[in-house]
């Protein structure tokens, strides 16, 4: 079985996201290309961005849910892990999921009401 690349996981998870959320989730996806070059890099971290972000971003039903991507075999950054203590400090919920089939297990156990099935 070929590994699976992160950049591919995030393409389709995000094709997902598009036709299985509910009409009244807002979400958005940060990308990892942002940051391409160190002037670059410093360029969006004085635009406020900062290291650790997850990758999906939720607000639905009033809460605020985050979920990081990650690869097979692959670990969250000590920054990563300090942010999803961040954001479950103040009432988020947030997820580590490394498939497609795991988003579409936690965005279930979180209460969405997904438009759609896994093939």
């Amino acid at each position: 079985m070929k590994p699976v690349s992160e950049e591919a996981l995030h393409v389709a998870v995000v094709s997902f996201l598009r036709t299985t959320l509910p009409e009244n989730c807002s979400w958005f996806h940060v990308p990892n290309s942002l940051r391409t070059s160190y002037r670059n890099a410093a360029r969006h971290k004085a635009m406020g961005m900062k290291a650790g972000v997850s990758d999906l971003v939720f607000c639905y039903g009033g809460r605020h849910y985050e979920i990081e991507l990650k690869k097979p075999g692959s670990y969250q950054t000590k920054k990563q892990k300090d942010w999803q203590a961040g954001i479950e400090a103040a009432g988020g919920k947030y997820a580590v999921c490394k498939s497609l089939e795991d988003v579409n297990r936690v965005l279930l156990s979180w209460g969405f009401k997904l438009r759609g099935r896994l093939a």
